[in-house]
């Protein structure tokens, strides 16, 4: 008898608001709502179309630019020269092609050019922030296949998002051993300012939220005036949208019913007659659902409260026949049921954190696996014979100058004398005339009395091959030499001087801020995660104190000098 109580209860109270709702929406929202969202939802679909137009161009324009930008000889030969020359006479006339694309392009911000063997990176604006964005998707467009596509690129912490078409570079112009393979990968960063300037129409008040979405749903670029989503959420549920022909990309679009509404006066007035009546109608709904709904549901909930705190072990007491008491019933049934799968699954996850631990070592044990020393040494001495074997010198004292480096960097001791670390700079210089066929020369100047004093291992090597790759770039022949001075106060300065390009002024500035503070000094060395000026300085404030470290002076044009200053000392660590 309780459980028709409560459903007639239910029923009626349903069954009178339902009419009454009826009965006076029925003549004036049909018309009303038809018409309002039928006018607004052609308009809205207009001026979408029109931005859809419009962002199809630009995407167009720029995929167009990219396109002719990837084919012929000139990117080719700038990818993989023939030589120094042609890579620096493409190098040239690729940096004025992209300038011209950018300063022609309102919706380009950047153009990046990487190579697939990572020996070339470049992108053309000075923008650090984009930089780093750029190098940090470095291994992912130097190793992987990639198709033409709009994409979304995201910085390092995943918080900031650029719109980016990727262009593959392939090797078409002559039949070669390169012939139709990915030589390289072209990036355009797109300007999302001017991508919310064609979303942004003035006065268009009928849409109240636009967006660009990509092929997977996610918000790109946003605008909206009331309540903004953040970029990269799921596209909402109810967005209409508009495909963006050959991009998989849309406009995604919400109508403002809020404008709507403020357009019909008669409308708003009608809203809040039936707010107010909404409002009677519920007060009369509470009161009925209070009694015979309410409470008796008040009270299942305190216990359901009281079966929580218990652990799944306690069990809810109603003596009700009506739907509140089978829903009782039910929560039992369901405890118990929980309780079993509970333990399931405790079981479950115990194997499969087991699993993942033995899987975990055992790919601990693959990568520790990986580089073996010895199979290096023993691969560069099978070189060597091979080489003397079929009569090739020059391969042999190549691979007799990579043994003894090699086997110095992982077998000397942290200390050496400054005579063993020389002998590895007369082995990298043979190595850098051969390569650059005697184009690059290296000498040493020490004073006997010098040879024999301690220096940490490896640590002019770093600083004269920094001097090869950076300051001889671009240059047709040059001369790098290295000299040993001692100084005033037991002190010794190690010069590496080459007479290459030299270092611009703004950056020889930065580089004179990083080496003058220790806590610059400290974060470039971590960030760059390679060994160079930021941390060869570093190595040597740690081992021998602030008073010691590296210097920089440089001509742009005429050369630079790099000097490390220590203290002298024979067979002992200086502090």
């Amino acid at each position: 008898m309780k459980k028709k109580t409560i459903y007639y209860k239910f029923l009626r109270v349903s069954i009178f608001i339902g009419l009454l709702m009826v009965i006076f929406q029925f003549g004036t929202f049909i018309h009303l709502s038809r018409s309002i969202t039928q006018q607004n939802m052609e308009h809205a679909s207009a001026s979408v179309s029109q931005i859809t137009e419009a962002i199809e161009k630009s995407f167009n324009e720029i995929r167009t630019a990219a396109y002719y930008l990837s084919i012929g000889s000139s990117i080719e030969n700038y990818l993989i020269p023939s030589n120094d020359y042609e890579l620096y006479k493409n190098h040239k006339y690729f940096i004025q092609t992209i300038d011209s694309l950018v300063k022609g392009n309102n919706y380009i911000q950047d153009v990046a050019l990487y190579r697939s063997d990572g020996r070339i990176f470049f992108h053309y604006k000075d923008d650090d922030i984009l930089h780093q964005v750029l190098r940090f998707h470095r291994m992912e467009y130097e190793t992987r296949v990639q198709e033409s596509a709009f994409q979304i690129i995201y910085d390092e912490d995943g918080r900031d998002s650029y719109i980016a078409y990727i262009q593959p570079v392939y090797y078409l112009t002559r039949i070669n051993s390169f012939w139709r393979q990915q030589v390289g990968c072209l990036v355009v960063i797109v300007d999302k300012k001017q991508v919310g300037a064609i979303l942004d129409r003035e006065g268009e008040d009928s849409i109240g939220t636009i967006c660009l979405v990509d092929q997977g749903g996610k918000i790109i670029d946003v605008l909206q005036k009331n309540k903004r989503p953040e970029e990269g959420n799921e596209k909402i549920p109810d967005m209409d949208m508009q495909n963006i022909r050959g991009t998989g990309w849309g406009i995604g679009y919400i109508l403002n019913y809020e404008a709507i509404r403020n357009r019909y006066i008669e409308f708003r007035y009608m809203v809040f007659l039936m707010i107010f009546m909404a409002f009677l109608l519920l007060y009369a709904l509470l009161q009925i659902y209070n009694t015979g709904i309410v409470r008796p549901i008040s009270d299942l909930d305190g216990q359901i409260e009281h079966v929580i705190s218990g652990g799944l072990k306690k069990r809810i007491t109603m003596d009700r026949d009506d739907e509140i008491g089978h829903i009782a019933k039910a929560v039992n049934d369901m405890l118990d049921h929980q309780t079993e799968i509970s333990y399931k699954m405790l079981y479950t996850q115990q194997q499969l954190y087991e699993k993942e631990i033995e899987a975990k070592e055992n790919e601990f044990r693959i990568l520790e696996n990986q580089i073996n020393p010895h199979f290096v040494l023993n691969t560069l001495q099978c070189i060597c014979g091979i080489a003397v074997a079929y009569d090739v010198p020059v391969i042999a004292d190549i691979a007799v100058d990579m043994s003894v480096i090699f086997h110095y960097s992982l077998r000397a001791p942290e200390f050496v004398t400054l005579n063993q670390e020389l002998e590895m700079i007369r082995h990298y210089f043979h190595i850098i005339e051969v390569r650059f066929d005697g184009k690059y020369k290296g000498t040493i100047e020490t004073p006997e009395e010098m040879l024999h004093m301690s220096v940490p291992k490896m640590l002019i090597q770093p600083l004269v091959e920094n001097a090869v790759q950076h300051g001889m770039k671009g240059r047709e022949e040059g001369h790098i030499e290295v000299r040993c001075l001692p100084t005033l106060y037991d002190e010794v300065e190690i010069v590496i001087h080459d007479d290459g390009c030299g270092i611009a002024p703004g950056r020889l500035e930065e580089l004179h801020k990083v080496l003058n503070n220790e806590e610059e000094l400290q974060r470039n060395s971590l960030k760059l995660k390679r060994i160079g000026i930021a941390n060869s300085c570093l190595r040597i404030r740690n081992l021998y104190g602030t008073s010691y470290g590296v210097t920089i002076d440089s001509v742009y044009g005429k050369g630079t000098d790099v000097k490390i200053r220590l203290p002298r000392a024979k067979g002992e660590i200086g502090k």
